[in-house]
């Protein structure tokens, strides 16, 4: 609501009246806190970005709240965060348009932004440290994000729409890896379009790049495949103009797996072929694992298994000698699900179990839901039914929490499959109906095809027709 409004007559008039003699009666210097609060674009403030804000320490910062807390000119809220009306802020900003320079205004913020730049670095490095011991406390470094992340969107959208472009690429490519761990989506493209743009307006062609990497990746979370692929290839080609060989053979592998997603198998090979190809020159084992991967799915989903296993054992060795457990205790349980024997399938069950127990002590929602899906396929193939119902619903959850509704149609259509083996068919077909709605929103062909085949009936025909389409043979 624009202040303004409050001229169009009585009482909003008086309400004008109310907040100029509150203002005339403050101190000067809470007067100045008044007016820079409203400079702040997030909607609640913890008293250190107060102090940063206004140039001043923390114990001062906090005794002007108390004084505009007691002239109900700011409320306290939960955490110890201070916040006001939004006309009240309208009216503080209104104030320091008025009577703090422009230089002062933009020194307030720019402080205010360093603050929280400063405060996200801090924490990320806690979160993910770089093959060293973590400094500082998780679980704080995590309430500090969650507490703060409105207030970090909100800051980087600002900042690119206003200036700060420096300001907004630095934290877009600071808290991407939280936001795409802990979601919503939505709110992590806000963020990344805007380092987008802001990195656009510097001439930074590598951070609009990364930027466009981070938001490609998103696009496909969201299930807007087809703005995907688009600026996954932007992306690509500035990756390849700037000799950027690593960030192209990631940004080859991404955008296979939106053709992978749209149900264009033979262009998702050939970029996962590129990618390898590149990891290889490199010397990225990592990066060659992970091509052989996903070539393997490929290979599966096309009816050739043999070739699958075999990607996916030459993968296994390359995570397997990296030590890296998480991908391991995956591909594991890929070999699993075409052999098919019990003891691999158990094998599967214990490494999934543990890579479980490490996503949620980090609390990587987005992890966590992709290992609860493959636990439940396994624990599905073991014959443990209610199990895997039970966590491919969380799985559901969790997506729709997260906002990744690519996933969500997936997770839709293997619970149905559950519930259909353990002879819930009702259950079964709605959770197909809902995967179908979905997946013919976002443009998934595969699981289009699954939700037909498990609603059955008169649809089974067309399911038939999608998968021959797909030269996918009917599970």
């Amino acid at each position: 609501m624009r202040l303004d409004l409050l001229d169009a007559g009585d009482p909003r008039a008086e309400v004008r009246a109310v907040f100029s003699w509150s203002y005339q009666n403050l101190p000067g210097d809470a007067a100045r806190v008044f007016r820079l609060l409203g400079l702040h674009p997030g909607d609640t403030v913890h008293v250190e970005a107060v102090a940063a804000l206004t140039g001043t320490e923390a114990g001062e910062a906090r005794r002007l709240l108390g004084v505009l807390v007691r002239a109900s000119l700011v409320h306290v809220g939960r955490g110890g965060r201070y916040g006001m009306h939004d006309l009240l802020r309208a009216y503080a900003a209104e104030l320091a348009v008025r009577h703090d320079s422009g230089p002062d205004r933009k020194a307030a913020l720019t402080r205010l932004f360093d603050h929280y730049l400063a405060g996200a670095v801090a924490a990320m490095d806690t979160l993910y440290p770089d093959g060293t011991e973590p400094d500082g406390d998780p679980d704080t470094a995590r309430g500090w994000i969650e507490a703060e992340r409105p207030n970090l969107a909100a800051a980087c959208t600002y900042g690119a729409a206003h200036g700060w472009h420096r300001f907004a690429v630095a934290l877009a490519g600071t808290m991407f890896r939280y936001l795409d761990a802990g979601g919503p989506v939505a709110e992590a493209v806000a963020v990344t379009a805007s380092a987008v743009s802001a990195a656009v307006a510097l001439g930074d062609r590598e951070a609009q790049a990364r930027a466009l990497s981070d938001l490609g990746r998103l696009h496909r979370r969201q299930g807007r495949l087809d703005e995907a692929v688009d600026t996954y290839r932007r992306s690509l080609a500035l990756y390849a103009d700037l000799g950027e060989h690593a960030a192209e053979a990631v940004a080859l592998r991404n955008l296979g797996s939106v053709h992978w997603r749209l149900g264009n198998y033979r262009q998702a090979a050939e970029n996962y072929r590129r990618a390898g190809e590149r990891y290889e020159r490199l010397g990225d084992a990592a990066g060659q694992a992970d091509a052989s991967v996903r070539l393997g799915l490929v290979d599966a989903r096309l009816g050739d298994e043999e070739q699958a296993t075999k990607r996916f054992a030459s993968a296994l060795d390359l995570v397997t000698r990296l030590g890296d457990r998480f991908s391991e205790a995956y591909v594991i349980s890929l070999l699993a699900r075409l052999s098919r024997r019990p003891a691999d399938l158990e094998r599967a069950a214990t490494h999934l179990e543990q890579s479980l127990a490490v996503m949620r002590q980090a609390g990587d929602r987005t992890g966590e839901a992709y290992v609860l899906t493959d636990l439940g396929v396994v624990y599905a193939r073991s014959g443990r039914l209610a199990e895997a119902a039970d966590h491919l619903r969380n799985v559901v959850v969790l997506h729709r929490r997260i906002g990744d509704r690519a996933s969500e149609a997936e997770a839709l259509n293997d619970l149905g499959q559950v519930l259909l083996a353990a002879g819930d068919a009702a259950d079964a077909r709605a959770q197909h109906e809902q995967a179908l709605a979905l997946a013919q929103e976002i443009g998934d062909r595969y699981e289009q095809a699954r939700a037909h085949d498990g609603i059955g009936g008169p649809h089974r025909e067309l399911a038939q027709q999608l998968f021959a389409a797909l030269a996918v043979p009917l599970p």
